[in-house]
């Protein structure tokens, strides 16, 4: 038999803690399932941590095809996830790469013209007074 609930969660786990409750606990045979947070990545990083648990199923409740489909679809999303994340980490590591030896042969010569052009600005700023001009307004008859 399956029940599906669509509860207000005003406060994170409330609603399925308080399924749980109802059904009896933690030592209840209900499978419990939480759709609010399932295709995050933080909650699809920790469901996938445990690669024994991915391919066997402890309990013996047989899950209608829905449930099924959206663990296959789970599962898909995960693989992007880790896609992603390696991607990522390529691009990133590239553009460390790239900025390190610009900065060895280019960049060193820019980055000191710069840095001398914004201390010689910040002291002028700082030590030379403006010169105020004075401007002569006649007077006219009207």
């Amino acid at each position: 038999t399956t029940y599906e609930a669509v509860l207000p969660n005003p406060v994170s786990t409330f609603a399925i803690n308080s399924l749980q409750d109802a059904t009896g606990g933690e030592n209840s045979s209900a499978v419990l399932v939480d759709n609010e947070a399932r295709f995050k990545m933080r909650s699809l990083l920790a469901r996938f941590s445990d690669m024994s648990l991915l391919l066997m199923n402890k309990s013996a409740v047989v899950f209608p095809f829905w449930e099924n489909r959206t663990r296959a679809l789970e599962w898909r999303v995960f693989l992007l996830l880790i896609c992603r994340i390696f991607a990522s980490t390529v691009i990133l590591v590239s553009v460390i790469f790239g900025l390190v030896s610009w900065m060895r042969n280019k960049g060193a010569g820019l980055w000191k013209m710069f840095k001398s052009k914004l201390r010689d600005k910040i002291s002028r700023m700082l030590w030379e007074r403006p010169v105020k001009k004075k401007v002569k307004i006649e007077d006219e008859e009207f």
